[in-house]
């Protein structure tokens, strides 16, 4: 692995660890819907690109192959499709539609009613043993069961970060 670096500490109050790419925190929702986020906080300054951002549609992947479709029809990770623009919904529902025909899976795809704040995304991932998930686009990882009770050491290598999770050995 190479030499190792100390770079510092974390703490996880609540138990879970969310990784996100800083500067894309501008389009975080926490517990709110993500269509009350301003796109322009991630770039989109086009009022109609925007209009369209901003109706998005999160889509359940349902029935008796829902995994299996989802994971082969590979557009997002999960069983979700978050943050679908309003102008290509019905798109992809035809393409997901097209691709369980091709595969005999028995699954569709479920608007869901209102959007799935980025917070609810975390807490599922987390129950789910972590996982990630997407943000407009950008990879959010989240793990869950996170030392509460002290800081963690925050360790780089030549190759990337590593947060030890397990108490170090005696």
């Amino acid at each position: 692995m190479g030499e190792i670096y100390g770079l510092g500490e974390i703490t996880c109050p609540s138990g879970e660890l969310v990784i996100v790419d800083g500067g894309h925190l501008g389009m975080w929702s926490g517990e709110d819907s993500p269509a009350l986020v301003d796109p322009a906080a991630f770039g989109i300054h086009d009022p109609a690109v925007a209009a369209d951002v901003a109706a998005a549609t999160d889509f359940a992947v349902t029935g008796p192959d829902a995994a299996t479709a989802a994971h082969s029809f590979a557009r997002q990770p999960g069983r979700t499709l978050h943050d679908v623009p309003a102008s290509g919904a019905e798109r992809l529902a035809d393409l997901f539609a097209a691709h369980c025909r091709e595969h005999g899976f028995d699954a569709g795809l479920d608007a869901s009613a209102g959007r799935v704040p980025h917070r609810e995304r975390v807490r599922r991932c987390t129950e789910a043993g972590g996982g990630c998930f997407l943000m407009h686009g950008v990879p959010v990882v989240a793990v869950g069961g996170v030392p509460r009770d002290r800081p963690l050491p925050v360790l780089g290598t030549d190759t990337g970060l590593v947060i030890p999770l397990a108490s170090p050995a005696a």
